[in-house]
C-alpha cells in the first residue's frame, strides 16, 4: 500500500489530516489501481470549502476576458495531454479508451470549454 496522495487546498498540495483512506479499484480489471487517497474530516472539508469561495470571488475580477483566456489555456493543456488523461480515465472508468475516451468524451470536453 502507498502512502495517502496529498490534497490541494488553497492552491497549496499538502500533507492530508485524513480520517480514514480510499483504495480504489480499476472498474475494467477490478484490481486495485495502487493509489491511495484521503478521507477527508470536517476540519479539512471546511478549509476547501471556504478555499474555494475565496477562489470564486478572486476569479470574479478576471470576469469575462481573463476567465475565457484562462479557460482557453486550460483546454490547451488538457489537448496536450490527451494520451495521459485517456489512460487516466480509462483506468477510473472502464470506458474504453478509444474510440469513447480519446475520439468522442475529450474532443467533447475540451469543446465545451
Amino acid at each position: 500500500m502507498s502512502k495517502a496522495q496529498k490534497v490541494l487546498i488553497a492552491g497549496q498540495w499538502r500533507d492530508s489530516e485524513a480520517v480514514g483512506t480510499f483504495e480504489p479499484n480499476n472498474p475494467s480489471t477490478r484490481q486495485p489501481t495502487g493509489e491511495v487517497y484521503p478521507v477527508s474530516g470536517e476540519k479539512e472539508v471546511v478549509e476547501a470549502v471556504e478555499a474555494a469561495a475565496v477562489a470564486s470571488e478572486q476569479l470574479q475580477a478576471f470576469y469575462p476576458d481573463g476567465v475565457a483566456d484562462f479557460i482557453d489555456a486550460f483546454a490547451d493543456r488538457i489537448e496536450a495531454r490527451a494520451d495521459e488523461i485517456v489512460a487516466m480515465a480509462n483506468s477510473e472508468s472502464g470506458l474504453p479508451a478509444s474510440p469513447r475516451l480519446a475520439d468522442i468524451e475529450l474532443p467533447r470536453t475540451t469543446s465545451q470549454l
